[in-house]
């Protein structure tokens, strides 16, 4: 049976409860999950389950077949019993914040550079952009030379200029600084 994705339908979900279809040791499966098990870049979701007085953090969440298994701490203590799911809002918001950078970013360079976005990752305190466009193109895209990246790397691969670039830092605090 696979689990319901209720994280897919309302990215702004923070709890609910679920049922526990299947466990083994530490790794449960249940009917539902708020917790977004990452991919593509980007990261799992970090949270809680409560199961009566017992409170469990989530290690990590995959998705496999289907059904998305979460890795706890300790195995718990009835698997008959519903259990309540709340997520990390500061880290899911983050993550959502930084998501939707990339895409702005990507977007927008793709629009007037022609820049294709051959890979994202989302870490824990910065956002990487991998972007192919060709050489001839890169003089014309407006990078500050003023003002060093925290990491820029070069490199030739199949005739198109590949930077990465890791400055998602500073924007985001440009960005939060409007809120």
């Amino acid at each position: 049976m696979a689990t319901i994705e209720l994280y897919a339908e309302n990215s702004y979900i923070k709890e609910c409860s679920a049922k526990i279809v299947s466990i083994q040791d530490r790794f449960v499966v249940f009917d539902q999950t708020i917790f977004y098990p990452g991919g593509g870049g980007q990261p799992c979701d970090r949270g809680i389950i409560k199961q009566g007085d017992e409170t469990y953090n989530i290690l990590t969440i995959k998705k496999l077949d289907g059904e998305i298994i979460h890795e706890l701490e300790r195995p718990v203590q009835d698997i008959n019993q519903t259990v309540e799911m709340q997520i990390d809002w500061p880290w899911r918001f983050k993550n959502m914040q930084y998501h939707t950078l990339l895409h702005v970013i990507s977007d927008y360079l793709y629009q007037h550079y022609n820049a294709l976005a051959t890979s994202s990752q989302i870490e824990k305190e910065h956002a990487r952009l991998e972007l192919s466009f060709t050489p001839e193109i890169m003089e014309e895209i407006p990078f500050d030379s003023r003002k060093p990246l925290v990491g820029l790397k070069q490199s030739k691969k199949k005739g198109l200029l590949k930077r990465s670039l890791i400055y998602f830092q500073l924007l985001l605090t440009k960005f939060e600084s409007f809120k």
